[in-house]
Formats: structure tokens, sequence, C-alpha cells
């Protein structure tokens, strides 16, 4: 799926994948600095509650297990746009 986030606010609120999901992918295609700097990321939540905050750069690929990790992406700022690809692999019959 391919996803874009351009206008101030915009956001992935914490959700999980769909349960037939093994693994999740998102590559980050480009990230256009805003008025405040790149203030989008990626959030995943461990089991324990941390949240950890992922930049990616463009090109770079985030691979993780999405149907168990709560995750998200923090809004994007004023004038800044980020545009993904997110792929997700499921179980074969």
């Amino acid at each position: 799926m391919y996803t874009y986030y351009r206008n101030q606010g915009d956001q992935l609120n914490l959700h999980v994948d769909d349960p037939q999901s093994e693994l999740s992918a998102v590559l980050m295609i480009s990230h256009k600095e805003g008025n405040g700097g790149k203030t989008s990321c990626l959030i995943a939540v461990t089991p324990e509650g941390a949240v950890n905050k992922v930049y990616l750069a463009e090109g770079e690929m985030l691979i993780f297990t999405g149907s168990s990790t709560l995750h998200g992406r923090l809004p994007v700022g004023e004038a800044e746009e980020v545009t993904i690809l997110v792929m997700t692999f499921g179980k074969g019959k």
C-alpha cells in the first residue's frame, strides 16, 4: 500500500495489523522537511510499554511483526511531507 502524509496533522493512530500478517515492512520513499524540521516518525510500542521513535531515511526499510507490535506514525508538521510504501506478508495456505 502506497501511503502519503501531506497535510499538517496527518498521522496514523496506534494499531496492530491484521492477525494473518506475519511480517510488516515500511519503506521510506521520501520525507520532505517541513518548517519545524522532520517531526513525523514511525512509533512502535514494546510489550513493556516503552515507545520507540523510528526515523527512516529515504530508501531505508523497517521490517517487524506488525500483527503483534502496536505502531503508528506521529503527525506531520507544517509543510512536511512523508511518502511510504507499506507491505504485509501473511501466512500461506
